[in-house]
């Protein structure tokens, strides 16, 4: 028969405590792992909406380029044989470069009024700290 080689054999309490141990590893991980796949969703949510908003703002260019010149070309033609057909022309001009000016504005306060990327994870994450903070005494 051979020697027992395995070494001392735990105490019952060192037997418990590395359970215990054990366990509250494998919940952190899981924890950790939830944390992640929030994170990665908050991302692919953030991805999708920025893809939206340039479609969006590239649809909305092309249909106003579109029917800012149609109109133009109709007004230039009903001032075409008139002595106002210049200034029917410089007109037009300003009103695009108007026009122009006021969707750059609108861009700009759009881009200026974005989310806050992680703002679900953050706040959960604050939650959890806020659990595993032991109660305070109150006096």
């Amino acid at each position: 028969m051979l020697p027992d080689m395995s070494g001392p054999a735990p105490a019952a309490g060192t037997e418990g405590f590395l359970t215990h141990m054990r366990q509250l590893g494998v919940s952190v991980l899981e924890h950790v792992a939830m944390r992640i796949e929030l994170l990665s969703i908050e991302v692919q949510e953030e991805k999708a909406r920025l893809v939206r908003l340039a479609m969006s703002a590239a649809l909305v260019s092309a249909l106003l380029i579109v029917s800012l010149v149609m109109v133009a070309i109709l007004i230039l033609s009903i001032y075409w044989d008139t002595p106002y057909r210049v200034a029917a022309a410089l007109s037009l001009a300003g009103a695009f470069v108007v026009l122009t000016a006021g969707g750059g504005l609108y861009l700009a306060a759009q881009l200026r009024r974005s989310t806050t990327l992680f703002a679900t994870s953050a706040s959960e994450l604050r939650l959890d700290a806020g659990a595993l903070r032991p109660p305070r005494p109150q006096p």
